[in-house]
């Protein structure tokens, strides 16, 4: 079972033109080549994690096998993360268990997306902006970024 919805988030997440003159500054930013500070533009959200299907799941967390508990920077790695990881890797689960695990425990349910769509907090206030926004083409977003 496959699901077209994608987690994506704008807090600490960046991207840059290939042919453009940065450099890495960290995971998350980037500096000019003389070492100068990046002109910025907000451009809203970029995709981050998604939900696709159990396959998707299982190889994202197998690739994190070997990875260490914490970043480079010496931060602790999410404990979500790391959890997934190791159910992943290190249980006695087999890939039947896997896919079902995903399924009932990662895996957005029709109510939680439902709930989504209605785009408020506890079901009262109106959030500022959309909780689960529909992206019908990658190419169609990008060719808006550019122009």
């Amino acid at each position: 079972m496959k699901l077209s919805y994608w987690y994506g988030q704008h807090l600490g997440k960046a991207a840059i033109r290939v042919k453009s003159n940065l450099i890495p500054h960290n995971v998350h930013r980037y500096k000019n080549m003389d070492g100068s500070e990046v002109k910025k533009e907000d451009m809203g959200y970029l995709l981050h994690y998604h939900i696709y299907d159990a396959n998707d799941f299982i190889k994202k967390f197998t690739n994190f096998k070997d990875r260490p508990d914490t970043f480079l920077s010496g931060n602790k790695v999410n404990s979500l993360k790391l959890l997934l990881r190791d159910i992943v890797n290190f249980s006695e689960y087999s890939n039947k268990k896997l896919n079902h695990y995903f399924k009932h425990y990662i895996m957005f349910s029709e109510n939680e997306i439902k709930n989504m769509k209605k785009n408020k907090y506890f079901g009262l206030v109106k959030k500022k902006e959309n909780t689960l926004i529909k992206i019908l083409s990658v190419k169609k977003v990008f060719y808006k970024i550019q122009n």
